[in-house]
């Protein structure tokens, strides 16, 4: 069984965690900031939240055609049927292997909801990924078997 992954910021998380499995790069972030708050971990604070509307009506959007191919996946990626949606794209070298991509309104702690949350994980590895706050975390751990959630 295939585990859609739950992305924190959806484009963020999928072209970061490609990069993460790659040792690509993911896109930089907007220059400005909103001041951060004072109860969030300077760790954790985000320098400028992504758009995601556009991402939660057409997860597909999250890879262009072109950034898919650079990473060898074919395009289009296919749109989901289940309630949570998401798009998968498939490897054009086997079609075995597969990325999706599930974005998720955010929820109202941002990713310090995620860090309170880690005591229940079976794995819990912080990451930054172009300056973004991330963290691949998941209450079982299918890694041995090529599935992660980032």
């Amino acid at each position: 069984m295939i585990r859609r992954p739950v992305l924190v910021g959806a484009a963020l998380g999928v072209l970061g965690a490609l990069a993460a499995c790659s040792g690509g790069t993911a896109s930089t972030p907007p220059s400005s900031a909103p001041p951060p708050s004072p109860t969030i971990p300077a760790s954790l604070r985000v320098p400028a939240p992504l758009p995601t509307d556009g991402l939660l009506n057409d997860p597909c959007s999250v890879l262009t055609p072109d950034e898919a191919t650079q990473v060898g996946l074919a395009s289009p990626g296919k749109k989901g049927t289940s309630q949570l949606g998401g798009c998968t794209w498939t490897s054009t070298r086997s079609v075995e292997n597969t990325i999706s991509a599930t974005p998720l309104p955010q929820n109202k702690g941002g990713i310090s909801d995620i860090y309170d949350q880690k005591d229940k994980d079976v794995y819990f590895q912080p990451v930054t990924i172009a300056g973004y706050p991330g963290a691949f975390a998941d209450i079982q751990d299918g890694r041995p078997s090529g599935t992660c959630t980032l």
